[in-house]
């Protein structure tokens, strides 16, 4: 390439840079002037804001009307059975489970918050916090999550309790303190709160709202992460039926950020497909400011069968159970769920990334009908653990109505990276990297998943290195054709067709193949995907250091930090990448992608000197596009690709260098053998002759075929080197 053509190349390059990047200014600097999005209006309008405990104005459903109602909240519950005002009792907060890490006996703690009786934070003992990976691991803290959310007061607590709606009068419930009754111990070993709170019409008892959180041990069924959230709806009244009653609560909120690239956090529904059950999964990117909801209880896939939110590695599932006493094991899905919308907030705060808008979750019921003195329940099991292939893979949580085991490999994308993400590649190679991690100290508990990866490495290079030699053969054909191709490229300089077709025929005749040449990076183009997913859906990973922590790579989940400095984060105007410390893999990266460039990739005589420009250009280029494009994926890809390409480079030296001492062997009228000498072999070299008696049977047939080929070969270059003369 001329100096003209890279200073237009450069030049050009940094224009659109410099356009894309004043672009990016302005959008930013500038933001459009966009209006606080307000939650979406339900059945229930009220008039005017109302404080907890008073009267509500509705609009009856049937009618469309603004109606009146004496419905407010009269009294909580306390432990000794006593009413109280709704400006009371004293909030009591429940603490239920266990913090102390790796408990035996709980894994988590859940700690209820009786104003709206909903989550303050549930607390995974056997888990540590993700932003303290570069600790020690005896110096992380446990993993804490279900905290409140971003978000307005009401909408921010997870799984609490928003309002009722009372034959269409919405009661708002979110800041009354609910009233303890006390603790129970459940036959399992496990406990459950119970809250409550009483309605009045007009002064009279009429309603009554129990609602109970429920903690298992470990070894219970759902192995102590799946926790009970169950509401008791009782008509006080002896007279007067309550045909239409509705509950509408919160879902839960979304798990901490873990992944510093892609969709690392999704919205999360199942459904129900006769024994199945059907994954759709919904980034948090999707909720935008032109469509800042989604409702996930309507699809064409099936009805609602469960719905939540999800990072990498954490879930938090809410199902809804039926109330039948005659069923056992929670097997059968209730259809108690009317609506369930997600919204995103604070979209007009433009100094925030997607990552950090908090997204809520609100969820309503279907219309409950009580008669005079009657009661219903509505039962929930809401999963709050690790979305870890030894806890979702377990019978419990595989069988109806939950098929979890769904939820580690979510489908999305293009359906060629689909098929390379399939749950079924995935696992094979979950399974070698397990089995490669064992052999890595694993057996005496002591294993590293990144050398692991390079075992994995070794064999993908052993099983590919007969197509690498076959490759690297063509590569160098392709490089002593050029003589020859100047000569059709003069002879057809008028006729296109024409000198495509003689190519192809000398191509043919030589043997020659130029698609092999990129064939060994093209089959390994689906592990590198499959391993990435492999990477984001492998709870084992999550916090795994390399070389036993003896390395700057502390997590092969992360990005590899040499430097990290996330209070000091930015991003990249020109080109959108979030920086949040110095990686170095990458950079080595870029470094053997160059080697690759140089040693594997030689001048394809066959191209045209525009071609040859493009090559020279693409690379340049090569060595920065693939470490900007993964600077910020999970230091164990980088350090597979790293590895791989690395060991190619090696592997294609050695390759090359075998077949010029076969050629200058050839020169001089020497054959190599790559065989070990056989017993006859070695007697007539003992005997001083050089003859060699011939094999009988099949191997000698093949050895016979082997010689004619050979020597056609050579009479055939012999040809060749006459006509050029």
């Amino acid at each position: 390439m001329d100096k003209r053509s890279i200073i237009t190349t450069i030049a050009f390059t940094l224009v659109m840079m410099g356009i894309i990047g004043l672009m990016h200014y302005v959008q930013t600097r500038y933001p459009p002037l966009v209006a606080s999005p307000t939650p979406a209006p339900a059945t229930t309008t009220p008039s005017a804001p109302q404080a907890p405990g008073t009267a509500a104005v509705g609009v009856n459903p049937a009618t469309g009307q603004t109606v009146a109602s004496g419905w407010q909240v009269m009294a909580a519950s306390t432990s000794s059975g006593q009413a109280v005002s709704a400006s009371g009792p004293v909030p009591q907060p429940v603490s239920m489970g266990s913090e102390v890490p790796d408990d035996k006996t709980y894994a988590l703690e859940l700690n209820v918050n009786p104003t709206g009786a909903g989550l303050s934070n549930v607390v995974l003992n056997q888990f540590k916090n993700s932003d303290d990976f570069r600790k020690p691991v005896k110096e992380r803290r446990l993993y804490v999550y279900q905290t409140p959310a971003n978000a307005p007061e009401a909408e921010s607590e997870a799984l609490a309790t928003r309002k009722v709606e009372i034959n269409g009068a919405g009661v708002d419930l979110y800041g009354v303190n609910w009233g303890f009754e006390g603790l129970t111990h459940l036959p399992d070993g496990g406990l459950a709160a119970t809250y409550s709170i009483t309605l009045s019409n007009n002064g009279t008892p009429g309603l009554k709202i129990s609602k109970t959180f429920a903690v298992h041990p470990i070894n219970s069924p759902g192995e102590g992460y799946e926790v009970g959230v169950d509401y008791t709806l009782q008509n006080l009244s002896s007279t007067t039926p309550l045909p239409n009653v509705k509950l509408i609560f919160n879902g839960p909120t979304l798990p901490p950020k873990e992944g510093s690239r892609g969709a690392d956090r999704q919205l999360l529904s199942g459904y129900r497909q006769e024994a199945d059950v059907a994954v759709e999964a919904h980034p948090i990117e999707d909720l935008k400011k032109d469509k800042p909801t989604l409702e996930l209880s309507k699809n064409d896939k099936g009805p609602l069968a469960w719905t939540g939110t999800c990072s990498v590695y954490f879930s938090a599932l809410v199902l809804p159970l039926k109330d039948d006493p005659t069923l056992t094991g929670n097997s059968e899905v209730g259809d108690y769920l009317d609506n369930v919308t997600a919204r995103g907030w604070l979209f007009e705060n433009s100094s925030l990334s997607a990552d950090d808008r908090p997204v809520t979750l609100t969820v309503t019921t279907t219309a409950q009908a009580l008669g005079p003195g009657q009661s219903v329940r509505l039962r929930a099991a809401v999963y709050l653990g690790p979305r870890s292939r030894d806890v979702l893979k377990t019978a419990y949580y595989k069988a109806a109505p939950r098929h979890y085991d769904e939820t580690l490999v979510l489908k999305s994308g293009w359906k060629i990276c689909t098929f390379f993400t399939s749950e079924y590649l995935i696992n094979v190679m979950v399974w070698l990297l397990s089995r490669f991690e064992w052999i890595a100290g694993g057996f005496f508990g002591h294993g590293d998943w990144g050398i692991a990866i390079i075992l994995l490495v070794g064999v993908v290079r052993l099983l590919l290195h007969p197509i690498t030699k076959k490759s690297q053969v063509q590569m160098m054909k392709m490089g002593k054709m050029g003589p020859e191709m100047e000569r059709l490229k003069k002879k057809y300089a008028d006729d296109k067709d024409e000198l495509n077709r003689q190519m192809m025929q000398f191509y043919k005749a030589q043997g020659a193949a130029p698609i092999l040449g990129c064939l060994p990076m093209f089959l390994q183009m689906p592990i590198w995907i499959a391993l990435y997913s492999s990477l984001q859906s492998t709870f084992a990973l999550r916090q795994s250091p390399f070389l036993w922590n003896f390395t700057w790579i502390h997590d092969l989940s992360k990005p590899d930090f040499l430097l990290y400095f996330p209070n000091h984060s930015f991003v990249i105007p020109l080109i959108g990448m979030h920086i949040e410390g110095l990686n170095l893999l990458p950079m080595l990266m870029g470094v053997v992608f160059y080697l690759q460039q140089k040693y594997m990739q030689p001048p394809n005589p066959a191209m045209t000197e525009d071609q040859l420009k493009q090559q020279k250009m693409m690379q340049m280029i090569m060595p920065f596009i693939f470490p900007i494009t993964l600077y910020n994926a999970p230091s164990g890809l980088n350090l597979y690709i790293f590895a791989s390409t690395l060991f190619g480079v090696i592997e294609s030296k050695v390759i090359r260098r075998h077949i010029k001492e076969r050629e200058e062997a050839e020169k001089a009228e020497r054959v190599v053998i790559d065989a070990k000498p056989t017993r006859q072999g070695k007697q007539l070299a003992r005997a001083g002759t050089s003859e060699t008696a011939p094999a009988g049977g099949l191997r000698g047939f093949w050895a016979n075929l082997q010689a004619k080929a050979e020597e056609a070969r050579r009479e055939q270059d012999r040809r060749r080197k006459n006509g050029r003369k």
